[in-house]
C-alpha cells in the first residue's frame, strides 16, 4: 500500500522538524517555509494533504487555502491549519475557507495524528467514490450509445416494414382490380340460379375482404407518421360508425344502445380514422355477443384530459391468451374465433388510437365483454401545440 504525501507548510523551521519527527515513519513529507512555494509544490506534486500555519509572512494561511480551493488541480486536498490563535472567530474563518480541520498549539502529537488518519480515511472514500462514479458514468455512456444504435436500427426496420406494406398494397392492388373485375364479368354473363347465386355471395365477401385487406396494409403503413388532428364531435363519429355497421349483415343482428352522454363531447383526434376506429370496436362487441343481443355503447370522463368510450357486449368470456394476443397483428388465437374475417382491422383499430395519443383495452365482465376506448379531450390551445399534453395513453 503506498504511503500518502503529507505537506507541511510554516515559516519557523523548528515546527517542521517536530512534525517531521513525529510523521515520517507513516508518511512521505513535503515542506514549504512560505505561501507561494507552498501553492508550487501542491500544484507540482499534489499532496493528500496539507498541515497549513496561519501566521506567515507575505501570505498567510488564509490565503494559501483560498487560492488551494480555487484551483482545480489543489481544491480538494484537505487542509489542517494549525495555529497558536485560540479565537472561535479564527477556526470559522478557516474552516469557512474550506479547511476540514483546526488545530490549536499546543497540539498532542496522538490527537494530531488521529485527525490525519481520519482526514486521509475520508479522502480515501471520497476518491473510491469518485472512481465508482466515474466507473458508473461510463456504463451509462456505453448503454445510452448501445441504445441509440439499437433504436436507430429499430427506426430502419419499422421504415423498411412500411415501405414492404407499402410496396405489396400498390403492387397487389393491380392485379387484384384485374382478377376481381374479370370474375365480375363471368358472373355477369352466367345465367341466374340458386348456386350462381351462392357463389356471387362468397365472391362479394372475398372481394370485399382482399379491398380491405389491401386498404388497411396500407393505412398501417402509413398511421406510425404524425397523424393530422383537430377539435371534432365525437357524437358525430358514433353516429358515423353505427350507420356503417347497420349497413354491414354480418353483426349477429346486435341491437345497439348509445347513451345521451356523446352529446356536447369534442376529443382532439383525426375524422376518418376515429370513425374507422370505433366501427371496428363496436364490430368487434356485436361479433362477439350473442345473436340478438344489445351492444351498450357509453362515454366517461377520466378527468381533463380524455375521455373514455365504453362498450358492453353479452358475450362468451375470452380466455387468457385471447386476451393477451387481441390487438396482435398475427395472433393464432384469432384465426379460429368469430373475429377471424376482421384480419387487419383489430391491429389497426388500436395502432389508430395510439397514433392518436389514445389507448384501447379489453377485458372480461360479469356478464360478458367490455372494450375502453380512451382518446385526449379537445382544448382550444391544442389545435396550434398538437403533442403538448395531450398523452392519455395509460389508463
Amino acid at each position: 500500500m503506498r504511503k500518502h504525501t503529507i505537506l507541511i507548510v510554516d515559516d519557523e523551521q523548528a515546527n517542521i522538524l517536530m512534525l517531521l519527527e513525529l510523521l515520517k515513519d507513516d508518511y512521505l513529507i513535503l515542506a514549504a517555509t512560505n505561501g507561494q512555494d507552498a501553492l508550487k509544490i501542491s500544484l507540482s506534486s499534489e499532496p493528500d494533504l496539507i498541515l497549513l500555519d496561519i501566521n506567515m509572512p507575505e501570505m498567510d494561511g488564509y490565503e494559501v487555502c483560498r487560492r488551494l480551493k480555487s484551483e482545480t488541480n489543489s481544491k480538494d486536498i484537505p487542509v489542517i491549519f494549525i495555529s497558536a490563535n485560540n479565537e472561535s472567530s479564527e477556526e470559522f474563518k478557516g474552516l469557512d475557507l474550506g479547511a476540514v480541520d483546526y488545530l490549536r498549539k499546543p497540539y498532542q502529537p496522538m490527537i494530531l495524528k488521529r485527525r490525519i488518519i481520519t482526514h486521509l480515511s475520508l479522502l480515501e472514500t471520497r476518491r473510491e467514490l469518485q472512481h465508482s462514479n466515474d466507473k458508473l458514468d461510463e456504463i451509462v455512456k456505453q448503454r445510452t450509445a448501445q441504445l441509440h444504435q439499437a433504436n436507430e436500427e429499430l427506426l430502419k426496420i419499422n421504415s423498411h416494414r412500411r415501405d414492404f406494406l407499402r410496396a405489396i398494397s400498390h403492387e397487389l392492388r393491380t392485379p387484384t382490380n384485374g382478377i376481381l373485375g374479370v370474375t365480375q364479368i363471368l358472373f355477369d354473363l352466367v345465367p341466374e340460379s340458386h348456386e350462381c347465386s351462392q357463389l356471387r355471395t362468397c365472391f362479394d365477401s372475398s372481394n370485399s375482404r382482399i379491398i380491405d385487406t389491401i386498404d388497411n396494409a396500407l393505412l398501417l403503413a402509413e398511421i406510425h407518421d404524425p397523424i393530422n388532428c383537430d377539435g371534432i364531435s365525437l357524437d358525430y363519429c358514433m353516429e358515423e360508425a353505427l350507420t356503417l355497421i347497420k349497413q354491414n349483415t354480418n353483426n349477429n343482428k346486435a341491437v345497439f344502445k348509445k347513451n345521451h352522454s356523446f352529446h356536447d363531447s369534442r376529443v382532439f383526434c383525426n375524422q376518418d380514422l376515429l370513425i374507422k376506429c370505433l366501427r371496428v370496436l363496436i364490430t368487434i362487441a356485436a361479433r362477439l355477443s350473442s345473436p340478438g343481443s344489445t351492444v351498450y355503447i357509453q362515454k366517461n370522463n377520466s378527468g381533463s384530459e380524455s375521455v373514455i368510450v365504453e362498450i358492453h357486449s353479452h358475450a362468451s368470456k375470452l380466455t387468457e391468451v385471447e386476451l393477451d394476443e387481441f390487438w396482435n397483428l398475427f395472433t393464432t388465437s384469432r384465426a379460429s374465433s368469430l373475429l377471424e374475417d376482421m384480419g387487419l382491422n383489430i391491429p389497426l383499430a388500436k395502432s389508430i388510437a395510439t397514433g392518436m395519443k389514445g389507448n384501447i383495452k379489453i377485458h372480461n365482465a360479469q356478464d360478458g365483454i367490455e372494450i375502453f376506448l380512451q382518446l385526449p379531450k379537445y382544448h382550444l390551445e391544442q389545435s396550434l401545440q398538437w403533442g403538448a399534453s395531450t398523452d392519455c395513453s395509460t389508463f
